[in-house]
C-alpha cells in the first residue's frame, strides 16, 4: 500500500486539528462544507475566519490548507476514498500522530461530492494545470528621450512596461514587456472581447455549471 509524504509542518497542522474540541471540529467542517462554491483558498479562509470566532485566521489558513492538500493527494493516488482513508490513517500513525479516529469521519464526508469546497478546488486544479499561471499584473510608464550627435533634444517616447506575475514550479516569476501606445490599445480590444465572448459563453451554456473563482 503506498504512503502519503507528509513533512513535519503538515504533522504539525494534523495534530492541531485533531486535539481540537469537537464544537470547532465541527465548525471547521461547516465552513468547508457549505462555503460558497467558487472561493479562492485565501477568499475562503477570509470567509471562514469571520464565523469561527475562537481560531485566528492563521490557524483556520493551516486546517484549511491540510485539506486542500489531502484532496489532491487523494486525486494524485487514483483511489477510492475508504482506500485514501486507510493510507492516510497508517502513514498518519507512522509519523507519530494518535487519536486520529477523531478526524477521520469528517475527513471522509469532506472528500465527497457534497463538499463545495471540493467542487471548487476540482475547478482551480483545471484552472492551474498549465505549467504556467497567472498571478497578477501591473503596469508603469517611462518616458524615454532621444538626443541627437549634439545632444539637442529630438523628442520622447512613452512606454508602457507590462509586468506580469506567474507561477512555474511553485515559484512565482516575473515577466517584463515594453508596450507603446498601439500596444496598449490592441491589449485593451483584446480583454474587452474576451469579457464579451464570456457573457456569450455563459448565456449559451447555462447548463454547464459553470463556476467562477474568486
Amino acid at each position: 500500500m503506498p504512503e502519503l509524504n507528509i513533512s513535519s509542518e503538515q504533522l504539525t497542522k494534523f495534530k492541531f486539528f485533531i486535539d481540537l474540541s469537537n464544537e470547532l471540529k465541527q465548525e471547521i467542517y461547516t465552513q468547508l462544507h457549505t462555503a460558497p462554491i467558487g472561493l479562492s483558498p485565501s477568499a475562503h479562509v477570509e470567509f471562514a475566519a469571520t464565523n469561527i470566532q475562537k481560531l485566528s485566521k492563521d490557524r483556520v489558513s493551516d486546517i484549511f490548507e491540510i485539506y486542500y492538500k489531502l484532496i489532491r493527494a487523494k486525486e494524485s493516488l487514483n483511489v477510492e476514498i475508504p482506500e485514501f482513508l486507510e493510507i492516510l490513517s497508517k502513514s498518519l500513525m507512522k509519523s507519530g500522530i494518535k487519536n486520529i479516529t477523531k478526524v477521520i469521519p469528517y475527513f471522509s464526508d469532506l472528500l465527497s461530492n457534497h463538499s463545495n469546497t471540493l467542487i471548487t478546488a476540482k475547478m482551480i486544479d483545471l484552472l492551474t494545470e498549465n505549467q504556467k499561471n497567472f498571478v497578477d499584473v501591473n503596469i508603469y510608464q517611462d518616458i524615454r528621450p532621444a538626443f541627437d550627435d549634439s545632444d539637442n533634444l529630438l523628442g520622447s517616447v512613452v512606454i508602457h512596461n507590462l509586468k506580469i506575475f506567474f507561477k512555474e514550479d511553485n515559484e512565482i516569476k516575473e515577466l517584463y514587456i515594453s508596450l507603446d501606445n498601439n500596444d496598449l490599445e490592441k491589449l485593451i480590444l483584446l480583454l474587452k472581447k474576451a469579457q464579451e465572448k464570456l457573457k456569450i459563453i455563459t448565456s449559451h451554456f447555462d447548463t454547464a455549471k459553470l463556476i467562477e473563482i474568486k
